[in-house]
Order: C-alpha cells, then sequence, then structure tokens
C-alpha cells in the first residue's frame, strides 16, 4: 500500500483510500474507504496477500465473487467491485449504516422476541436467495449480520461463500468459518445450504438467549458439542418463551443435514408461528387469576375456564367384581352429592342465561357478544367495526398478544408476502383484494414497527415506518383490528388514520 493521499489521513489501496478499519479476521480487512473512481464511501475487504499466489484460490475467488456480484436482494449488501490490486485480492461493497448483531447482542444481551423474527426472517430470505443461485455463505453468525436504524436487516460478507458443490475456499487446508456456529459436517470438509440453516439457527438461539448454543474453553470442546451434543433447549435459559421455540431450535441445529429445514424461509416461518404461541413451557407453573370485586365483567368465559381440573388426591374405589351384584334402584330421596351435582347444573344454566340475557340485551341479540367501551381515540376511524364477527365465540385476545400478532405480521413484509396474506381474515383480504396487495408491497424496500397503543379489546393503534425502493420515508398511525378464531389471529380490518 502507497503513502497517505487524497482525502483524510489513510493509506491509499489502486483506486481507495484506506480510512477506518471496520473489522479484521482470518480472511483479511474491512474498511471504510474512499473510491476515487465513483467518488463514494464504500466497504472493502482485502484479503491476506499470500492467497493471490495460490493460482486455484485465485481461480475460485473470481468465479465465487462474480456470481455473488450478481446476486441481487434487499437484504444481501450490494457488491460493487472485485479483482487484485498491489498482489492483494479485494472486494469493493455498499456501506453500510448501522451496527452488527454482534455487537448489538454484546450491549443488549438478547433480542426482544418480536425483533428475533423479523432479524432471522430477513437472513433467511437472503439466504434463500443465495442458495437458490447456488452459493453458501458459509460463514453466518452475528457479525455479519448488520441492523440498520429503519429495522431492514442485511446479510454481509459473502466473500468467503463458494459454489454449491464445487471446491470450498479454504486457507491451510483449514475450515472457513466461526465456530461457535458451524454445523457439524463441515467439520468433514462438506457444506451446502443446510449447513447455513444450522448456522443461522445458532444466531436464533443467541438472540433468543444472550449466548451461543454450546459453550467452549476450547477448539476441541466446540468441535465435540457440535457432533454429539444435543441441541439446546432456549426455554431452558430464558423459561418466558414460548415451548415451541425449543422444536425450532431442535429442527434448525439437527445433526443430520436431512433432518433439518429444507429452506430457511421454513425456519422463519416456523419462528413466526411459534412465537405467537403464548403457552407457558412443559412443567412451567400456572399463574392463578386474581379475584376481583365489583359486578361480573361482560366478557365471554372461555371454554377452558370450565373444564374440570385434575383432582391429585382421587381415592380409589373398589372393583366392580369386588362389590357384588349392583343393588335395586333405590326408592328413596336421592343422596347428597346427587342433589349437589343438580343444584351445580342448574346453576350453570342460570348463568348462562343470565350473561346470554346481559350480553345480548343491547342488540336484541341473545347470542351477541359484547366488548370492551371504544376508546374515545379522536383519530380513530368512525365507522371501524369495533369487535370482529369471526371472533364472537372467544373472548377477544390481550393486547399483548395483539402487538406482537401485528409487530409479527408486518415483520414478514416485504419480503415474504404470502405469509402476510394468509394471515388476513376472509373479510379483509376481500376487501383489499389480492392485486392491489401484490402491487403495494413491491415498491417498499422495507417496514419497521414503531409503537403499539391500544385502541379498544379487538384493535390496536401501530405507528409504521415505510422505506421506498426509490429511497423515501414515510411514516404513518394505523389502526389494525384482530380476530380471533380457534386460538389463530387475523387482521380483520385496517385503515390508515393519519401521518405518523
Amino acid at each position: 500500500m502507497g503513502s497517505a493521499t487524497g482525502r483524510g489521513t489513510g493509506e491509499t489501496f489502486g483506486r481507495y483510500e484506506l480510512q477506518t478499519r471496520l473489522g479484521q479476521g482470518g480472511m483479511g480487512q474491512v474498511w471504510c474507504a474512499f473510491d476515487s473512481v465513483t467518488d463514494r464511501q464504500v466497504a472493502v475487504k482485502v484479503l491476506p496477500p499470500e492467497l493471490a499466489d495460490d493460482a486455484g484460490y485465485r481461480a475460485r475467488f473470481d468465479r465465487e465473487a462474480r456470481a455473488v456480484s450478481k446476486l441481487r436482494h434487499p437484504n444481501v449488501v450490494p457488491i460493487h467491485n472485485f479483482g487484485e490490486i498491489d498482489g492483494r485480492l479485494y472486494i469493493d461493497m455498499a456501506l453500510l449504516e448501522g451496527e452488527d448483531l454482534g455487537t448489538v447482542l454484546r450491549r443488549e444481551g438478547s433480542l426482544p422476541l418480536d425483533r428475533t423474527v423479523r432479524v432471522i426472517g430477513q437472513v433467511a430470505a437472503a439466504l434463500d436467495a443465495a442458495h437458490d443461485s447456488g452459493l453458501v455463505h458459509r460463514d453466518v453468525k452475528p457479525a455479519n449480520i448488520v441492523l440498520h436504524p429503519s429495522g431492514h436487516t442485511y446479510l454481509i460478507d459473502f466473500g468467503i461463500a463458494h459454489a454449491d458443490g464445487q471446491t470450498a475456499l479454504t486457507r491451510d487446508a483449514g475450515a472457513i468459518g466461526t465456530l461457535a456456529y458451524m454445523a457439524p459436517e463441515r467439520f468433514d470438509g462438506r457444506s451446502g445450504p443446510g449447513s447455513d440453516i444450522y448456522a443461522l439457527t445458532c444466531v436464533l438461539f443467541q438472540c433468543l438467549t444472550g449466548r451461543p448454543p454450546f459453550a467452549a474453553d476450547s477448539t476441541a470442546q466446540h468441535i465435540a458439542s457440535h457432533l454429539t451434543k444435543p441441541p439446546p433447549r432456549p426455554t431452558g435459559l430464558v423459561p418466558g418463551l414460548p415451548a415451541a421455540l425449543d422444536g425450532v431450535v431442535a429442527r434448525g441445529m439437527a445433526k443430520r443435514v436431512e433432518d433439518r429445514y429444507r429452506r430457511a424461509g421454513e425456519l422463519a416461518e416456523d419462528l413466526a408461528r411459534s412465537a405467537m404461541d403464548r403457552r407457558p413451557p412443559r412443567g412451567a407453573p400456572v399463574p392463578l387469576r386474581k379475584v376481583r370485586s365489583g359486578p361480573p365483567p361482560t366478557a365471554v368465559i372461555p371454554p377452558t375456564a370450565v373444564n374440570p381440573p385434575d383432582f391429585p388426591n382421587t381415592p380409589d374405589f373398589p372393583s366392580p367384581a369386588s362389590m357384588g351384584p349392583p343393588p335395586p334402584p333405590p326408592t328413596r330421596a336421592p343422596r347428597r352429592g346427587a342433589v349437589v351435582a343438580l343444584a351445580v347444573a342448574a346453576a350453570v344454566l342460570v348463568l348462562g342465561a343470565v350473561l346470554a340475557f346481559v350480553l345480548g340485551r343491547d342488540t336484541g341479540d341473545s347470542s351477541a357478544v359484547a366488548t370492551s367501551p371504544i376508546s374515545t381515540e379522536t383519530s380513530t376511524p368512525p365507522t371501524a367495526p369495533s369487535s370482529p364477527e369471526s371472533a364472537t365465540s372467544e373472548s377477544p385476545p390481550s393486547f399483548e398478544r395483539m402487538a406482537t400478532f401485528v409487530r409479527d405480521y408486518y415483520g414478514l413484509l416485504p419480503d415474504d408476502t404470502e405469509q402476510a396474506w394468509a394471515l388476513f381474515d376472509p373479510h379483509y383480504a376481500e376487501k383489499v383484494g389480492r392485486a392491489g396487495f401484490d402491487e403495494f408491497w413491491p415498491t417498499i424496500r422495507s417496514v419497521s414497527v414503531g409503537a403499539v397503543e391500544p385502541r379498544d379489546a379487538s384493535s390496536v393503534i401501530v405507528t409504521l415506518t415505510f422505506v421506498t425502493v426509490d429511497g423515501r420515508t414515510e411514516s404513518e398511525k394505523r389502526w389494525v383490528s384482530v380476530a380471533e378464531n380457534r386460538g389463530r389471529l387475523s387482521v380483520y380490518d385496517s385503515e390508515r388514520i393519519g401521518a405518523a
């Protein structure tokens, strides 16, 4: 590298002025640089000098860098240029604003569940695009995931990727990658899309728990853990997580490639569904609800509230054989237990009648479901329905469930429109129309969710920020109504209230 010249005090590297070193690893250094030809700031990765002396490596590098440069996806950092300068191989990439996920995890410990869903979903989309092009990343880890302030996520450092089915890019016959995230087959010199999915699941585990899946003090321990230890359960470290997440991690980190998810998108879909499962992990204590004084609430009692519990101290009754023939029908008055049972049944019927009368008297329909009074928020559209028709047989979902659902829904967009469309109630799907839906979302590069506020018993007000494909940023407040049917939430209605 030559002497300092041009802007700043950095060293010159051909057409680039290397200004600030952003990172360094076994495969070279990454610099914030100024490109004097295009007059812009870029990120330049400069590989170790000995790699340029290896003719086989140079040929593979050129072939793979060319393939990566053709990969066009919103969650993949664009590659501008690549080649050799002064006997050093290099890759010129877009300079991204934001922090890498590794830095964020070191500072915050872990990510909230809804943010984890959004981050993993976007990285999964990038991996599927790469795999469909015949490329394998081979070093998926938090340091190679950049989080933009808008909420958009990028997968970077495809510079060590290799074309699937071809000889892997290695250095000194060693495996390329990071031990904490390497799939078992990587230690046999094999890799493929399943290896990236395993690594992404390791990143998912770290996002949920704040630590990599396996703690180890040496290379040998790391390798042994990936080869022999079962996938860890995130709920074992964070008991409040949904129990279904254990199954997602177990499948994503399966020892055999054929037992894992076939595509990264399938992992992301399972993660999104599992995040909406609010059942506690198996064996966790179930909190008791406090009984409040005052008039009964105007809410539908969920069916599970009247199911009889399993009594632990049920007495052992003698078997029929030891009791002899059954006695004749009694002619005396029913026993006290029977009277109590009849009284309970009658009380249930009376309670049902009273509830039906109270809940239905305002509408004249005895099957109507009452909801909490509508908020006096002046920005709420007056024509919005206060309660989805499809939810009339169940109690309204809690605000926490609605908020998580709305965040997860927008976390799918704009990348996974199929999954997002599947979350529409038929009422809203008919209202929106698939043509308009498919026409709008390709114009959006990213969407981030801000504040989610309660509106009434079946809807929320959400603040959204959109970044369009031409770089414009727009924010708005939107009213979203949520329906619940058989435990499944869906978007029942949605309208724009105004600018945020």
